[in-house]
């Protein structure tokens, strides 16, 4: 049978475990968010190209039909 010492040092131990595991996932969370906004910044930018092109083919189909 363990004694309490031995079941506090395991339970620190679980303790300091859980604190690193949550740190990754905090630290990985971060990343995830920047990766996002990365990402819809890069949509708005490819959203106003499609935006560009389009208005271009539209005027080079007006000047082609006058």
């Amino acid at each position: 049978m363990k004694t309490d010492k031995e079941i506090i040092k395991e339970q620190e131990k679980q303790i300091y475990e859980m604190k690193q595991y949550i740190s990754a996932l905090e630290q990985e969370n971060a990343l995830q968010k920047q990766l996002a906004e990365m990402l819809e910044r890069q949509n708005t930018v490819l959203q106003q190209h499609y935006k560009e092109y389009v208005d271009k083919v539209h005027q080079m189909m007006k000047d082609f039909e006058a």
